[in-house]
């Protein structure tokens, strides 16, 4: 804030920050989040380290996987959800290993549907010779690797491509939205509502936000 005012840095000759909405708008705003999501996704990848906790390492590994498959979920608040087809047309492999990624974020990360994780209720019998057959009931509760180097590989491929498709659709939406403004007076653009920030509040955790917010 300054003066008041929402500043952004890099605009010296701004005088103010109008809020834009609109169909074009909330798409921007929707590329915008998602552009955010891959950038920290392959942030995640690039903190994996040999000399981390392996706990560390795992829960960065998940995370990067679950921000990226993210971006091709949607949701009520983001409804503008990337495609793969565009982004990776026609490569059979590039394909394969996407829905490789998606199908571990919904069936085993996100939700406990698939084999790689499992818990196996248990009870040890003795062979005799006690009061008792029964030496005790447990789960043995298993959890499958999911992670491998060529994974790892894949992942930083398919997050740099959507990357950089994001911001080829961000950029070509922003020139549009740029010349539509362009159009309108300067008296008339000064007249619009500025930009402002509500910071959220703990009763808000489970609020849907507004489409456009």
């Amino acid at each position: 804030m300054r003066d008041g005012a929402l500043h952004i840095d890099g605009y010296p000759d701004a005088v103010k920050l109008i809020r834009l909405a609109g169909k074009k708008a909330k798409q921007l705003a929707h590329y915008a989040a998602h552009r955010f999501d891959l950038r920290n996704a392959k942030l995640y990848l690039d903190n994996m380290k040999s000399d981390n906790p392996e706990a560390v390492n795992d829960a960065l590994w998940r995370s990067a996987i679950t921000t990226y498959i993210k971006c091709f979920t949607g949701g009520s608040a983001r409804s503008t959800k990337l495609q793969p087809e565009p982004i990776y047309g026609n490569d059979a492999v590039k394909m394969m290993a996407f829905w490789h990624f998606k199908h571990l974020r919904n069936k085993h990360l996100e939700h406990d549907e698939n084999a790689y994780g499992q818990a196996i209720p248990c009870a040890a019998i003795n062979g005799g010779g006690k009061p008792f057959k029964v030496e005790g009931v447990f789960a043995n509760t298993l959890q499958f690797g999911i992670f491998d180097v060529g994974n790892y590989g894949n992942l930083q491929l398919l997050i740099s491509e959507a990357d950089q498709w994001i911001e080829a659709a961000f950029d070509q939406l922003a020139d549009v939205l740029t010349a539509e403004l362009e159009q309108e007076s300067l008296e008339d653009l000064l007249g619009r509502e500025a930009v402002s920030i509500t910071v959220p509040t703990v009763g808000q955790v489970g609020i849907r936000r507004p489409d456009d917010a």
